[in-house]
């Protein structure tokens, strides 16, 4: 299997994960769909690797320019 690692701008508070999660080995760390709750666990996870598969990664991020991962990134949700 092969793939690609998510950052920051990838992973957001609230917002459903699009595939599976592995880590650098390769590892299921959370199952598609899981909803990220806090800050922390997010950082914690990045400081871990967090790994998708490619097909996952290309329909769903590669699409983006980066001007729209940019706003992403700075939008401020209130219900957060």
């Amino acid at each position: 299997m092969e793939t690609c690692r998510l950052n920051r701008s990838h992973v957001r508070l609230g917002v459903s994960l699009p595939g599976n999660i592995f880590d650098d080995a390769g590892h299921l760390l959370l199952s598609e769909g899981y909803v990220p709750d806090n800050q922390e666990q997010i950082d914690q996870l990045l400081a871990r690797g967090l790994y998708v598969e490619i097909s996952v990664y290309e329909s769903c991020f590669k699409a983006m320019s980066a001007d729209e991962m940019a706003a992403l990134e700075n939008k401020f949700d209130p219900f957060l």
